[in-house]
């Protein structure tokens, strides 16, 4: 009677099931450089291998009268469980680690994904879906493993995740091809659409539209001035209320040319050192598009829960809309703050903030 009520009440148990392992996932969530968080991915990525050789394993013998085939249904449970796992992690990192504006195409790939997963467990009972879903799995997880590893960030350690990635997956893909020889009929389809997977995954990341992972910002915003006094960062900014600080663009107020700072920290793995860019840009309506008015580069070392911080600033600053996007080495977007600079007689009450 349970199993009729879940056939019938199937989608909506998905969604409510995605809802609760999103929140799962966000509230366990743990820095990308820890051990347990890596041991838990790699838990989701040996049970989506251990029940796809079952699954195949059933489905090679279908004719067979043998025991095990009554635990298919579930097999296919726990298979999607690890997947909605693997893919829920993923998205939450993808997601603080770039701003959306600039890595909506990738994480929309993620989130189209596992809202397919949670919906739907059938399309597993394809050989060629359920090995496809594990490739992206595997390929999303070696391009934040690698530079975690390797404590550095370039083009050259995304290539060598790609090659890793798929090197373990052919492996995996044939050992299991060689024992049941069935599937293999479906290689060709198979190898077709992992490299469609990886291609599209690959121009992505070359056209800076995947978020540059391990970085994150943790904080940033603009000011009226940034000062270090000793292992503090003191921070001079109007005095908002809650619900300004809860709206996009806010409005700074300064007298005719005044300096503006911006101030951010910048989360980044234990013993890897980065290249940061403040890219500061004011709106050209004349033009009509953003127009970029000064460029500030800094390192960012590794290691803090508070991330790396760090401040830029900006002199003669006139009227009008500014944005200062955080961009790693390459130009990958990791945060963006939009504001409104409104020239006055004058300067407004200020508070000051200690970091």
């Amino acid at each position: 009677m349970l199993a009729d009520w879940y056939y019938r009440y199937e989608h909506r148990v998905g969604f409510f099931a995605m809802v609760a392992g999103f929140a799962f996932d966000w509230f366990t969530l743990w820095r990308i450089d820890l051990l347990a968080e890596h041991i838990l991915i790699i838990t989701y990525l040996s049970i989506c291998i251990i029940t796809t050789v079952y699954l195949s394993l059933v489905e090679e013998r279908s004719k067979q009268g043998i025991w095990w085939r009554r635990f298919y249904t579930t097999g296919l449970f726990v298979l999607q469980f690890a997947l909605g796992g693997l893919f829920g992690r993923f998205l939450l990192f993808y997601t603080i680690s770039g701003s959306i504006a600039g890595s909506w195409p990738f994480l929309l790939v993620l989130f189209a994904v596992l809202v397919a997963n949670e919906l739907s467990r059938h399309h597993y009972q394809r050989y060629v879906m359920r090995m496809s879903a594990f490739a992206l799995a595997l390929l999303s997880y070696s391009i934040l493993l690698l530079p975690v590893l390797l404590a550095r960030m370039s083009d050259t350690i995304f290539l060598f995740s790609v090659f890793a990635s798929l090197v373990v997956f052919t492996f995996l893909n044939r050992s299991i091809m060689r024992f049941f020889p069935s599937f293999r009929v479906q290689r060709n389809q198979l190898i077709s659409v992992v490299l469609v997977l990886y291609t599209i995954v690959t121009l992505l990341y070359f056209g800076n539209l995947i978020p540059p992972i391990p970085l994150s910002l943790k904080a940033g915003d603009v000011y009226h001035n940034v000062t270090r006094s000793g292992s503090d960062y003191v921070s001079v900014t109007e005095d908002y209320s809650w619900v300004a600080g809860l709206v996009p663009g806010k409005s700074v107020h300064i007298i005719r040319g005044a300096k503006l700072y911006y101030y951010n920290s910048v989360f980044a793995p234990t013993r890897l050192t980065a290249q940061i860019t403040h890219q500061w840009q004011k709106w050209n309506e004349e033009g009509g598009k953003w127009q970029t008015i000064s460029t500030i580069r800094f390192p960012v070392v590794g290691g803090s829960d508070g991330g790396y911080r760090g401040y830029s600033e900006k002199s003669n600053v006139g009227a009008g809309h500014y944005r200062v996007n955080i961009m790693s080495e390459r130009g990958a977007l990791i945060g963006r703050t939009n504001f409104e600079v409104v020239v006055v007689p004058i300067v407004p009450t200020l508070t000051t903030i200690k970091r």
